[in-house]
């Protein structure tokens, strides 16, 4: 390549905005993985280890600095696909805000969203009232997901929202107008399960918030390829072998 070619290069590069610099950088990183039009985290990845290798972990937590749980791919394809089917029926969500430590109902619920097409919104359990009011008006929301401590915290905030899904840790942690996470499951397993939807790899699968520390928090899309492209990245960065758990 000759240095007047390489100075043109450049000088093109310069010239993009910051939306064209990732829509390029995008479509490469996708050539040179060769992410298929249609794509699917939880079937592509999540059903596909599931098959293959069901007793391979999933999910390791830490909670509370010494308590351990451990989740195959089978356990954790299989409660997603029952989660998937509550949702949907009657009505699948749209988008749901998720805000959940990080326990095995988290990773559980992601799955199910890319499952059955609802768009995940998470969020940290540290959110005020007035930060989840602004992601309820920004991103359509009409499902939340929470756990006991933070649904009681935020029941005023999210009367509006149409499904509100309480994750207990025990039978007495029950909340009036708030659907339990565990009837979810239950119910599902009484009704024909729900397909895995048929999506595109551009088709959004979650919305992020930016911090705000120079204004609102702004929605970030992640779509269903680049989601399972940054779990990818984030394997290759930590080197994680076959047989490790990342």
């Amino acid at each position: 390549m000759s240095e007047d070619t390489m100075f043109d290069q450049r000088r093109h590069h310069s010239q993009e905005t910051n939306h064209d610099r990732y829509k390029r950088i995008k479509a490469e990183i996708e050539r040179q993985m060769g992410v298929p039009e249609h794509f699917n985290f939880a079937e592509d990845v999540i059903e596909k280890w599931a098959k293959q290798r069901p007793d391979k972990v999933a999910s390791h937590l830490l909670t509370d600095g010494s308590t351990e749980s451990f989740a195959s791919y089978s356990k954790l394809y299989k409660e997603a696909v029952l989660l998937a089917t509550g949702l949907t029926n009657p009505t699948q969500p749209k988008c749901a805000l998720v805000i959940l430590p990080k326990i095995f109902e988290w990773w559980a619920v992601n799955v199910a969203g890319s499952w059955c097409g609802m768009i995940i919104s998470p969020a940290t359990t540290l959110l005020t009232a007035n930060d989840v009011a602004h992601r309820i008006s920004e991103c359509g929301v009409d499902c939340v997901i929470c756990d006991f401590d933070t649904a009681c915290r935020l029941n005023d905030v999210t009367q509006g929202i149409p499904l509100r899904v309480l994750v207990s840790k025990s039978d007495d942690q029950v909340l009036s107008d708030w659907t339990s996470y565990d009837d979810l499951i239950k119910r599902a397993k009484s009704i024909a399960v729900e397909p895995c939807l048929k999506t595109k790899r551009d088709d959004v699968a979650q919305i992020f918030f930016t911090s705000g520390t120079t204004g609102k928090p702004k929605m970030v899309p992640h779509t269903q390829g680049s989601y399972g492209i940054g779990h990818i990245a984030a394997a290759n960065a930590g080197r994680v072998r076959d047989n490790e758990t990342l």
